[in-house]
C-alpha cells in the first residue's frame, strides 16, 4: 500500500510478508536472469565454456546477494514491531514501539528526511537489486525522531504536505 490517499481514509502501515516478498523479487528476478546466461553460453560455443559460465554467474549472483541480504535484514530489524497510523483528515499521526507510543500532529513535525536511492530519484530502471530501499527519518520539535522504512510502507509518498520535506539520494540507501 502506499501513501497516496485521495479519500482521507486512517492509513495505517506495519512489516508484513508481501512487504519481504516485493523486496526480495528483484534478487529472483536478477537470479532467473542469470540463468539463461550459462544457457546462451552452452547454445553459443557448446560443453567447453559451460563451467566458466555457471562460475561467473554464481559469484555475480553471491556478490550480489550479499549486499541485499546484508540492507535488508539492517531494515528489518529497525522495522520489526513498528507500526504507523495517519489520519490525514485531523492530520495527526500515530507511531507505536515496542517500547513507546508517540502521538503528534502535522505542526509538531520539525522536517522529514527521506533517503531514496539515486536511480529511484532518477526514475531510471533499477540496475541493483537494494535499489527499492528507500526510509523516512520524520524529526519532531520535541527531539523525538521516528524511522519509516520500505518494509513498512512501499513508496513513502506523503498524502499531506510535510514541513521541511527533503529528499537525499544515495546508492545504497543503509540506515
Amino acid at each position: 500500500m502506499t501513501l497516496d490517499n485521495s479519500n482521507n481514509q486512517l492509513l495505517s502501515f506495519k512489516m508484513n510478508i508481501s512487504s519481504h516478498f516485493l523486496q526480495i523479487q528483484w534478487q529472483i528476478s536478477y537470479g532467473v536472469m542469470l540463468c539463461f546466461i550459462p544457457m546462451y553460453i552452452y547454445y553459443q560455443y557448446g560443453i567447453e565454456g559451460i563451467s566458466f559460465s555457471i562460475s561467473l554467474v554464481a559469484a555475480f549472483f553471491i556478490l550480489n546477494l550479499i549486499p541485499h541480504c546484508l540492507i535488508h535484514y539492517n531494515y528489518f530489524s529497525r522495522s520489526k514491531g513498528k507500526y504507523f497510523c495517519i489520519n490525514p483528515k485531523s492530520k495527526t499521526f500515530e507511531y507505536l514501539d515496542s517500547s513507546s507510543k508517540i502521538e503528534f500532529k502535522l505542526e509538531d513535525v520539525d522536517s522529514v528526511i527521506t533517503t531514496i536511492s539515486k536511480s529511484k530519484a532518477n526514475r531510471n530502471p533499477r540496475l541493483f537489486p537494494w535499489d527499492s530501499y528507500c526510509y523516512s527519518r520524520i524529526s519532531l520539535k520535541s527531539g523525538d525522531e521516528i524511522l519509516i522504512t520500505s518494509l513498512m510502507v512501499r513508496e513513502l509518498k506523503w498524502p499531506i504536505k510535510l514541513p521541511n520535506e527533503s529528499i537525499i539520494e544515495a546508492y545504497y540507501c543503509w540506515i
